[in-house]
């Protein structure tokens, strides 16, 4: 069982990728995206404790691309043991 900050940090990682999916359905993104434009849209999570950036792996480049990243976002969370939530799987 996850202990109370590891419970925290992944609730803090999906509200993350939740945010980046909202950001991509906003009308100033998807229009950028319908003139061709390049544009990602990152999912990333700084851990003011240890000074760690993670990327979550929500990436989005164009809006066909956003429910298969949120997936793998969500995925790769869930796939996570416990102890790997306490920054073994972060990079500077």
């Amino acid at each position: 069982m996850a202990s109370d900050g590891q419970q925290h940090d992944r609730l803090c990682a999906l509200n993350v990728i939740e945010q980046a999916a909202n950001v991509s359905r906003t009308t100033v993104v998807r229009d950028a995206w319908i003139r061709g434009q390049a544009l990602t849209i990152h999912g990333w999570i700084y851990d003011v404790q240890d000074g760690l950036l993670q990327d979550l792996g929500m990436r989005v480049t164009a809006e066909a691309d956003l429910a298969a990243g949120y997936g793998a976002a969500c995925a790769a969370l869930a796939a996570e043991q416990p102890a790997a939530a306490d920054g073994a799987a972060r990079r500077r």
